[in-house]
């Protein structure tokens, strides 16, 4: 896939580059998903540190969709990581609207952030 670099990973993207990138990453996904399954794993993210397609809401579609299809060959936690600091002002703007489909949520924080965890009690 041949994406323009904008210096925010994903964001200048159109809709039909985002839809082959969620595509072909969730092949991969639920590839491991399976091989999660067969080798017992009991928590697996499916995202890690993807800010930009994390937390953009038009985004939603893709990992509910990603999401289910985990959970169609998975039985174990799913998860994603998200980059703590910017996490927290996604948080007080609109949220991320289906993290409701997450049995947990991992936060990469630096130090000096702390007192924002404090604040959503992670």
């Amino acid at each position: 896939m041949s994406v323009p670099r904008t210096g925010t990973w994903g964001t200048g993207w159109s809709a039909a580059q985002i839809k082959e990138w969620f595509d072909t990453y969730g092949d991969i996904i639920v590839n491991y998903a399976k091989l999660a399954e067969e080798t017992g794993v009991d928590a697996r993210h499916v995202g890690h540190e993807l800010h930009t397609m994390l937390t953009n809401a038009d985004n939603e579609v893709h990992w509910r969709s990603l999401i289910t299809q985990v959970r169609a060959v998975y039985s174990g936690n799913v998860s994603v990581a998200f980059n703590g600091n910017p996490f927290f002002g996604d948080m007080d703007r609109n949220g991320v609207p289906w993290i409701d489909e997450l049995d947990f949520i991992g936060l990469d924080c630096c130090a000096q952030h702390l007192s924002l965890c404090r604040r959503w009690s992670c």
